[in-house]
């Protein structure tokens, strides 16, 4: 789960941890917080999330055996958009990727989980080959899929990007912080891994 798990208050946050376990994870069950979890209490959120036993990835990871096949999850922790600044964000990215793949295995096939799409960029250059990512809501208000508010906010704002050997996933999530979306439908996507 690439974060968001609430929308801005606490209050929420019971029903959603409920939800997460809920799910049927047949390996496992991992998340990372978005920018929404954080808006009312960061502290709390992590607090009560490793409380309730779901795992939250703040970078950090861990790996998981699939079939005989080591799976290692590089959680990203929300760095935020910072004041506007691509460059300086970027940069921030970057060291905060740098401090993620300290703990790389390599021999496990890596997945980072990063809320925020903008770390694909930092990813390609550590020469990780899938990224998820959500944030975006698939841009809210598109005409089509190329031309809307997506692409004028973000680089990367919904679906499947490739650079090189790396590719990303940018979900368009469930949830929404408008009361509309427009050509940018929610989502819950399922990818299916295989070994070699």
């Amino acid at each position: 789960m690439t974060g968001d798990l609430i929308d801005y208050s606490l209050d929420d946050l019971s029903e959603g941890i409920d939800l997460m376990k809920a799910m049927e994870g047949r390996y496992g069950l991992w998340m990372i917080e978005g920018n929404h979890d954080l808006l009312d209490d960061a502290g709390v959120f992590e607090r009560r999330v490793k409380a309730s036993g779901v795992p939250l990835l703040r970078d950090e990871s861990t790996v998981v055996n699939v079939r005989g096949c080591p799976l290692q999850l590089l959680g990203m922790s929300w760095l935020g958009t910072g004041t506007g600044n691509a460059r300086l964000r970027d940069e921030a990215t970057a060291l905060q990727m740098g401090r993620l793949m300290k703990q790389r295995r390599p021999d496990a096939f890596p997945i980072l989980l990063a809320h925020h799409p903008h770390a694909f960029d930092a990813a390609v250059k550590a020469d990780l080959p899938l990224t998820l990512a959500g944030h975006t809501h698939g841009g809210y208000a598109m005409l089509d899929s190329q031309h809307g508010l997506g692409p004028v906010l973000f680089r990367y704002w919904s679906g499947l990007y490739t650079h090189g050997r790396s590719q990303m996933i940018v979900s368009n999530g469930i949830g929404n912080m408008f009361p509309i979306r427009i050509n940018a439908p929610a989502e819950i996507v399922h990818i299916t891994l295989r070994c070699a």
